[in-house]
């Protein structure tokens, strides 16, 4: 039987692996799958593959197999008469490889998809800093071919890593032009003669129209692609408002004006998080977790900062100065590795107790001293950060509202502390976004904790 090869043609990966199967004479039955109506994200299809991505192959025996790199490895070891795409031997030549694609995946593909999906799912242009960023993988290319002075990436001879370099560069420079490295240039123009070239040109041509009228109009054009409809794809929050971490993340949409964002709601009293099928999604079984597309993020510091960074209408919320910037993620981890690390042990501490039971002294010392800490820091801040308002003030804000529910801040000490507190409280969104989830914390702590 035909392996069937799940697909949107207008996916670089998706052409890599058609390239590959072209040199090796390989049959695969096209299965198209339309991203943009989500369906990806159907039950049939994550049971093939969690990852919810294309390219996705799959044998006559059920045998299934997700992400470019790996399924050009196992069709040259299944099906090649030989191994010169990607040699078993030659353990320098495979490693050299192996670079590449770890290079295509880490750095160059997905650099190109951060632009790219936020310009087709939600319209969002794409900033200087991305293509700026999107150039430099192209000058490290570039100087990758300068010092191998090879034909192709990997040596003299086409190989698994050719394929997916050149569907990612030839992709990628309709939003960022790669001609003015001459070394680069050259590769392409060779790669181009090549008769499995051909294999790139239908879906680069789709991709075009798509992304060429998105840049544009700013909106998805109804009629000029190969896809039919292109709705745009929400956003899928996974989440317990109960968190402080999942709400930080609810603050940041309501402040970006995110829209279009489904929400589901994950019980963890349940251990809703600690399923097969919800760790496939993330497997250390915690929320919150972002879907965008094929993309997801897990982290709610992580999470924020993808959302400011890919649809903020400006910087404000995570600044692009490095000095800025610096501060802003020296709270989050301020978050991460003091106050919510506090706050974690001792609600843990509560709510795992076989019986109702008095606050550990020991942690509520630990949570004190980072109540302490936060109003030290807070000296000549109007802001957790400085002057504005930034994702950080919306993790440390979120972590606290949870911890006072329990371990009040002491009036006189904290003085610093509860100012900036209350500016947060005055937020327009706050209550909407913490009322719900604040309410069961303390429902939990009534039936959990003695006073």
């Amino acid at each position: 039987m035909t392996p069937k090869l799940y697909s949107i043609l207008a996916s670089p990966p998706v052409r890599a692996v058609l390239m590959c199967a072209k040199v090796l004479g390989v049959e695969l039955q096209l299965v198209p799958v339309d991203l943009l109506n989500a369906e990806n994200m159907e039950d049939s299809f994550l049971q093939k593959n969690p990852q919810h991505t294309v390219p996705l192959l799959e044998e006559e025996d059920g045998f299934c197999l997700a992400d470019s790199h790996a399924i050009m490895a196992y069709l040259v070891s299944k099906y090649g008469k030989d191994d010169h795409l990607y040699p078993k031997d030659d353990h320098r030549k495979r490693a050299v490889i192996d670079h590449i694609l770890h290079f295509d995946s880490s750095i160059l593909f997905v650099r190109g998809l951060y632009i790219s999906r936020p310009l087709i799912f939600h319209g969002v242009q794409p900033s200087k800093a991305q293509l700026d960023m999107l150039k430099e993988a192209y000058q490290i290319l570039d100087k990758i071919l300068e010092k191998s002075q090879t034909q192709y990436v990997a040596g003299n001879n086409v190989t698994i890593a050719d394929f997916s370099i050149i569907t990612s560069v030839t992709t990628w420079s309709v939003l960022e032009p790669f001609q003015e490295f001459p070394n680069l240039k050259k590769y392409v123009e060779r790669f181009q003669k090549l008769p499995c070239y051909e294999s790139n040109v239908e879906g680069l041509e789709s991709y075009k129209k798509i992304a060429i009228d998105c840049l544009r109009k700013n909106l998805f054009p109804p009629s000029t692609s190969v896809l039919p409809q292109l709705p745009t794809m929400p956003l899928k929050l996974y989440g317990a408002k109960v968190s402080p971490c999942v709400r930080s993340v609810l603050l940041t949409i309501e402040a970006l004006g995110l829209k279009n964002v489904d929400f589901e709601a994950i019980d963890l009293f349940k251990g809703e998080t600690q399923t097969p099928e919800f760790q496939k999604i993330n497997p250390l079984g915690k929320v919150p977790v972002l879907l965008d597309g094929d993309l997801t993020v897990w982290d709610s510091h992580a999470i924020n900062a993808y959302l400011v960074n890919q649809y903020g209408t400006d910087d404000s919320l995570y600044p692009k100065d490095p000095a800025q910037r610096a501060l802003v993620d020296a709270m989050n981890q301020f978050d991460t590795g003091i106050l919510f690390a506090a706050h974690d042990d001792l609600i843990k501490s509560i709510v795992t107790a076989p019986s109702p039971q008095p606050l550990n002294l020991h942690l509520v010392k630990t949570l004190e001293d980072a109540y302490d800490l936060l109003e030290v820091i807070l000296e000549g801040r109007s802001y957790a950060a400085g002057a504005q308002l930034t994702i950080a003030d919306f993790s440390i804000a979120t972590t606290l509202s949870s911890s006072t529910s329990y371990l009040k801040m002491k009036v006189g000490k904290h003085q610093r502390v509860g100012t900036w507190y209350r500016k947060m409280q005055a937020l327009p969104y706050w209550e909407r976004v913490n009322a719900e989830g604040l309410k069961k914390v303390l429902e939990v702590l009534e039936t959990k904790l003695v006073s």
